[in-house]
């Protein structure tokens, strides 16, 4: 199984109209989704999606796909066994997350320096309960989809060992 691919279709249709609804300040930024098919975290936590801004190198080999001299200015990368297990509110709130993170800061001249990334700080924790709470949401969300996650994770592996185990005794 390949680590990487390109995202498609209702991902990105949502992605854009998170990205419209709730952030119309990073309507012009170029965004480059892609799933992620195998688990990153510890045992006892995961990724469930992450934003990154790209390097010199990437933003070249992005370039054409792009169709901008600078590549993407965002690459999202989200955990598709997650992201097709959870519901629809769960996955606004998980690109909306990954959204917070983007900045826009229109007074740099270039559009390299207008676009970038503000860090995970607990800050950011009590921003996100804060929104749950206003919207009448559910601030417990990311525990809901780190349970979830990680039992999907846990059947994934109980299914290649008993595979594996087959392959065994046939032999």
């Amino acid at each position: 199984m390949i680590k990487f691919e390109d995202a498609t279709g209702d991902v990105i249709e949502l992605f854009e109209k998170v990205k419209t609804n709730l952030f119309p300040e990073l309507n012009d930024a170029l965004f480059k989704l892609v799933w992620r098919n195998k688990k990153k975290g510890k045992k006892d936590g995961l990724v469930f999606a992450e934003v990154m801004s790209p390097g010199e190198f990437t933003r070249y080999l992005t370039s054409e796909e792009a169709n901008e001299e600078n590549g993407f200015d965002f690459i999202v990368i989200i955990d598709k066994l997650i992201y097709n297990n959870i519901d629809e509110e769960d996955k606004v709130r998980l690109l909306r997350h990954e959204l917070r993170h983007c900045v826009y800061n229109p007074s740099k001249e270039d559009r390299k320096s207008q676009y970038g990334l503000r860090d995970h700080t607990v800050q950011d924790f009590y921003e996100d309960v804060a929104i749950e709470a206003q919207a009448g949401g559910d601030p417990q969300w990311k525990e809901r989809i780190l349970e979830i996650g990680l039992s999907l994770y846990e059947e994934q592996a109980e299914k290649k060992k008993a595979e594996k185990k087959l392959k065994k005794k046939q032999k």
